[in-house]
């Protein structure tokens, strides 16, 4: 009896999850079959992806762990094998709160802005060998960049 309860609550997160995932993605899913606008927000919706990828990973590698084990003999394994699979439920629905717009995404957005930013300085005398150096090797086009607007743009 304790089985069956805890495969049909186990199959009900699961469903719920589904069923959630592909009320709220239907919609675009026609929009881009017929050509539409699809009008989602690529910034939110990939890691919203991602996160639900993830989870259901999670989610469905646990479950048969879960099933296969005894429930009279609960061992640290199968407690694990159950907070995973917790984990994995709640990492795909924490991404339709509004914390996961207004605080995650804008965190990572910070994180990665930050990083492709190298903070590299050069001096005049090295922009003008560069200058020279690109003009060398044809990588430049006189005509279209003198050096004093090379200099200008990579130095400001």
């Amino acid at each position: 009896m304790n089985d069956s309860i805890s495969k049909y609550l186990l199959l009900l997160c699961i469903a719920y999850a589904y069923i959630r995932l592909f009320v709220n993605y239907i919609g675009f899913f026609i929009r881009y079959m017929f050509n539409e606008r699809v009008g989602w927000d690529k910034y939110i919706e990939r890691p919203r992806l991602v996160f639900y990828g993830i989870g259901l990973l999670l989610m469905h590698t646990t479950y048969f762990k879960i099933m296969k084990g005894s429930w009279e003999s609960l061992s640290v394994y199968s407690i694990l094998n159950l907070v995973v699979f917790v984990q994995g439920f709640v990492f795909s629905q924490i991404t339709w709160s509004k914390m996961f717009k207004s605080v995650f995404i804008p965190s990572i957005k910070k994180k990665l802005r930050s990083s492709k930013n190298f903070n590299i300085s050069a001096s005049k005398s090295h922009l003008d060998r560069l200058y020279d150096e690109l003009v060398r090797y044809e990588m430049l086009r006189l005509e279209q960049t003198t050096r004093g607007g090379f200099s200008k743009c990579t130095y400001q």
